[in-house]
This record gives C-alpha cells, sequence and structure tokens, in this order.
C-alpha cells in the first residue's frame, strides 16, 4: 500500500549517503590542494634562498605597497581611455555605411 513511499524514502537515504560521502571525499580533496599549494610556496621560497626573516620583511614590504626589486624596472600601469577608444568604435561603425 505505501510502496512509493518507502521507495521515495529509500531513494531519499542513498542520496543522503551519496551527499555524505561526496562531502568527505570534497574534504580530502581540499586538504591535497592545501598541501600541494603549501608545498609550491615552499619551493618558490626555497629557490630564492630566503631566510625565514627576510621573507617575513619581503612580505611586510608587499603588503604595504609597491616593491621596488633591484635589477628590475618598474613597469607602469597602462592607463586606458575608454572615450578614445569608443571614438575609435565609432569610426569603425561608419565604415560599414
Amino acid at each position: 500500500m505505501y510502496e512509493k513511499l518507502d521507495k521515495q524514502r529509500a531513494e531519499v537515504e542513498r542520496l543522503r549517503l551519496r551527499v555524505e560521502e561526496d562531502k568527505t571525499k570534497l574534504r580530502q580533496a581540499e586538504g591535497k590542494l592545501k598541501e600541494m599549494e603549501n608545498a609550491q610556496i615552499l619551493s618558490d621560497v626555497s629557490a630564492f634562498n630566503l631566510s625565514p626573516e627576510d621573507l617575513g620583511k619581503i612580505l611586510q614590504q608587499l603588503q604595504a605597497g609597491p616593491v621596488a626589486v633591484p635589477g628590475i624596472k618598474p613597469v607602469e600601469p597602462e592607463v586606458v581611455d575608454f572615450d578614445s577608444e569608443k571614438e575609435d568604435e565609432e569610426d569603425f561603425d561608419n565604415e560599414d555605411e
């Protein structure tokens, strides 16, 4: 008499179990990603032969603003003039007429 309800309840329970399994897999994947990110950071820092103190100083400087790096010319940010781009588009549109 309640076969449909029983089937639906079983389906809901099956899906609950699947969701829990997927949550566990997600937590494991997130943990592995974090480990890989940390390993990459350590590898990158090691490549520069920095002491923990030097790294701390560099990170503090980065938080404060742009950092000058000896031997590397700073790049000026490109300023985009949207008004002139609009004029260029209008000129392009007029060519079709």
